[in-house]
């Protein structure tokens, strides 16, 4: 995963995706006092078995993608059929579907029906203990060297298939003697997949040690979204303990999602360290002990701090104390400063008693002006109240998604499913990070045929898996 540094909450910053492990993310930082944060790097490959030539290799799986032959005494390898059309030009699909167009096929139903089967032989690539010589897919191939890259095609592809009957096959590569560094692909193409069902098996890695930090916060995140309290006692301990900084973040947010209140001390006694996670977590627990530091730490800024105060005021109406529920609206109906990250910050406020409020100046603010001078408190209005299930807002987001204005189109497809950084890690991060709404997928789809940069296109697909992967 590579993604573009989110440096403290000035502007958008457009963040270039993933699928791997060697990741760069950035957790938010708006000047809360704290340690830097961790950058934990998980590139590499994995191991299991030795390696072997291509002569190896020729067997009935490679050699149904596969062409082989000997020259000057060397042996070679071309790839045939669909392989060879995914991985030439124009296709170019690299490790990735997302990054061609056989992902935007594969959204649309329309990918070869033997992809499929390419997928599936694709994950076998690897030497170990799964298969036997004759059942792998291969690797190596003369003077080719190593394509690990495919092995996550084939992930990648699965993923777009988004279906559980490969689950049991897929399974197979979280065994802990395989793909060592690389488990965050796994975690992530199990949410693809709607695998509930395979929680344990993300709860295996999140408990691994040795693992990278990025396929916790992956399993965190999904964990969450699949209302599974699986990990509670897990990272209310990892609190306790000398767990990677990012870990401890990631479980801070996941405990605050679980509403795990016997985590309020634990939050309470480092809030300083965890900042706005912390206190967004102390918030949706719901716990009143925490009232008292949280007001204690909102005095401490004043009406003009507005991004130290709106996560504070949005936890404390959480708990209860709606008398915040003034300052919250204003920022949002005077659509001036602190309007975007108020709206954002609403999408967490879980306080029955005052939905219909945060819901009705949404509704209002995103109804203002055009699309010209500043947009970003109208859009980011309607991105929040999609966000919290409001159909009304729909139409805006796919108007945005079709018109002129680039930097709504950009917010708009990160917004609502594109960006894959951790939780809090921009003001756009701080609502649910997805909108939905299958009516959106069309939308990206049609932005993404009309759309010429490789980069959007490929977050466009994105947003799009995780559109469908939290409507299943």
């Amino acid at each position: 995963m590579t993604c573009g540094k989110v440096a403290g909450w000035l502007g958008l910053v457009a963040l270039v995706a993933f699928l791997g492990e060697s990741a760069s993310y950035a957790w938010p930082r708006i000047g809360w006092p704290g340690k830097g944060d961790d950058k934990k790097s998980d590139s590499g490959s994995s191991g299991g078995g030795e390696v072997v030539t291509g002569k190896d290799f020729k067997n009935p799986v490679s050699e149904k993608w596969y062409d082989f032959s000997v020259v000057s005494g060397n042996y070679e390898c071309k790839p045939k059929g669909l392989l060879k059309t995914l991985l030439d030009k124009p296709m170019g699909c690299e490790s990735d579907l997302a990054k061609c167009k056989a992902g935007f096929d594969a959204l649309r139903g329309k990918l070869d029906p033997a992809a499929h089967e390419l997928f599936l032989d694709l994950i076998k690539m690897w030497p170990d203990k799964r298969n036997s010589r004759n059942g792998q897919f291969m690797m190596y191939c003369g003077q080719l060297g190593p394509r690990q890259d495919l092995w996550r095609l084939g992930l990648s592809g699965l993923g777009f298939v988004g279906t559980s009957q490969d689950l049991a096959e897929v399974l197979k590569l979280g065994d802990p003697e395989f793909l060592t560094n690389n488990k965050a692909d796994f975690v992530r193409v199990l949410w693809f997949m709607g695998a509930k069902e395979a929680i344990p098996d993300i709860m295996k890695i999140i408990e691994a040690k040795g693992y990278g930090e990025m396929a916790r916060v992956f399993g965190l995140e999904y964990l969450a979204r699949w209302h599974s309290d699986a990990a509670v006692d897990w990272c209310t301990e990892a609190l306790k303990s000398d767990a990677g900084e990012d870990t401890r973040k990631a479980c801070v947010i996941y405990l605050g999602k679980m509403k795990a209140t016997k985590a309020t001390p634990l939050i309470v006694r480092n809030i300083e360290k965890y900042g706005e996670l912390g206190i967004r977590a102390l918030g949706q627990m719901g716990d009143p002990n925490a009232v008292q530091p949280l007001e204690e730490m909102l005095a401490k800024y004043q009406p003009g701090q507005y991004n130290f105060r709106i996560p504070i005021i949005a936890a404390l109406i959480n708990l209860g104390k709606t008398n915040y529920m003034k300052e919250l609206l204003g920022y949002i109906t005077k659509a001036e400063a602190g309007a975007r990250e108020a709206a954002m910050e609403a999408v967490v406020i879980s306080n029955p008693k005052v939905a219909g409020q945060v819901k009705a100046a949404l509704a209002a603010a995103a109804k203002k002006g055009g699309s010209g001078g500043d947009w970003q408190p109208r859009i980011y209005a309607a991105i929040a109240l999609a966000q919290l299930g409001d159909a009304q807002a729909i139409p805006i987001l796919v108007k945005g998604l079709a018109g002129s204005n680039g930097e709504i189109r950009d917010a708009i497809v990160d917004a609502i499913g594109a960006d894959e950084n951790p939780f809090g890690a921009a003001f756009w991060r701080r609502g649910t990070g997805i909108v939905a709404n299958k009516d959106l997928i069309p939308a990206l789809l049609d932005y993404y045929d009309v759309e010429t940069d490789k980069d959007k296109r490929y977050k466009a697909l994105v947003a799009a898996l995780h559109i469908r992967a939290i409507t299943r």
